[in-house]
């Protein structure tokens, strides 16, 4: 038995951090998307697997666009010509409406309706497989259903559980979608576990395997690296996974000590340096420059604005790079504040920079799920942290020469 299990390809999703992007950059990351799409349908098709589970987020919101789901049933075509089943669970972000309605995709693909079921595949080797699974039929969905999901009887050579959740205590903010324990999912005693929703591989048990694939592709800093799917295949009973790649672009995030005799072009050399290293793919990067207090403070308020990065990427414009965003992160050991300041910022920022307040300030803006992707991150509570401070330090910096004068 060989098949693919895939998750979170939020086809027609749009992207963050591509402000000033050349045409090429921006046709590039449009594409993308659909491109890890098409890499996974054909790589299902050379590899010749038994069938294709997708465990939720195909879609990256429940009313798709025309073109958006051609996409879909364009792939979904080529499986059913290659005689491919799919076994296709809605999630949060195109949960079962009316919108998108089973009917549309051809007749290799089975759709989980909103209650626990189970789907019976027949390999070419004639092995019987049982896969169980649902599909979201509101954004939410807090309400363990793990409870739902029969036990294995024995009644299947590989039995198979499909989730579109978050493991309890994994990733807390995402607590309302479909909760569940790894000992819950063990007690059910299947052969493998596909998981869906975290947008990282997340491997959490051996035997029965159980892991989280990721997206196809990611969309933004926060998801990282490269993206793609697992292709598992059994071995004497035992199954074993590969991970394959489909992103044809890389967020990721390079660190560049600063200096304090550092100027624009020496600063410029070191970033350069850093892309340099591991260069393998098409990349966005985020440039994080530590010690950004110990600069001098021309160079710091330059740094604060689109200049210097406007500079590196005219430079870098056809390099396989695009430099997005600079971020200024100061040494928590070398503070420049005066100390009734200091002692103030350090009680009031564990109270003020936190996930929790950054979501409330969004207020409305919660309900678009790419914009909570982005700031319900530790990094960018972090970097809210290091901006204030250097605007702190300007500050003091600025009414310390005022005196003077």
């Amino acid at each position: 038995m060989k098949f693919i299990h895939a998750a979170d390809i939020h086809l027609g999703s749009p992207f963050l951090g591509l402000k000033n992007a050349s045409e090429d950059v921006k046709d590039l990351m449009h594409h993308s998307i659909n491109h890890a799409f098409e890499k996974m349908i054909t790589d299902a098709v050379a590899q010749n697997v038994d069938f294709v589970l997708i465990v939720g987020d195909l879609f990256d919101e429940p009313n798709p666009s025309f073109n958006v789901i051609e996409t879909a049933i364009d792939g979904f075509e080529k499986l059913k010509r290659a005689n491919i089943p799919v076994l296709l669970s809605f999630g949060n972000h195109d949960y079962l409406n009316e919108e998108i309605p089973s009917s549309i995709f051809p007749d290799n693909v089975q759709v989980f309706d909103d209650q626990v079921s189970v789907k019976t595949i027949r390999t070419v080797q004639n092995e019987n497989v049982k896969v169980a699974g649902f599909s979201y039929k509101t954004r939410a969905e807090p309400q363990s259903r793990i409870d739902e999901y029969p036990v294995n009887g024995n009644d299947a050579d590989y039995y198979i559980g499909t989730l579109h959740g978050s493991m309890d205590g994994l990733n807390s903010p995402e607590a309302r979608y479909a909760p569940f324990t790894k000992d819950q999912l063990i007690s059910k005693h299947y052969d493998y576990w596909a998981l869906g929703h975290i947008h990282k591989r997340v491997h959490l048990n051996d035997n029965p395997l159980i892991q989280y694939s990721g997206n196809t592709q990611g969309r933004h800093i926060n998801e990282r690296g490269v993206k793609g799917y697992y292709l598992v295949e059994s071995n004497q009973k035992q199954l074993l996974s590969i991970f394959k790649p489909t992103s044809s672009a890389v967020w990721r995030e390079i660190e560049v000590n600063c200096d304090p005799d550092d100027t624009f072009d020496s600063l410029k050399e070191k970033i350069q340096s850093k892309l340099s290293e591991n260069h393998q793919t098409f990349d966005l990067v985020k440039v994080r420059l530590n010690q950004s207090n110990l600069l001098d403070q021309d160079v710091v308020n330059t740094l604060m604005g689109d200049v210097f990065l406007n500079r590196l990427q005219r430079e870098l414009e056809h390099n396989d790079s695009w430099i997005f965003k600079i971020s200024l992160n100061t040494d928590e050991a070398m503070q420049e504040l005066p100390k009734l300041d200091e002692d103030f910022w350090n009680t009031a920022k564990s109270d003020i920079f936190n996930k929790s307040n950054i979501l409330d300030l969004m207020g409305r803006l919660q309900e678009y799920d790419f914009l909570v992707d982005n700031f319900d991150s530790e990094d960018t509570v972090n970097e809210l942290k290091s901006q204030s401070e250097l605007q702190l330090i300007k500050n003091s910096a600025f009414k310390d020469e005022h005196h003077a004068n």
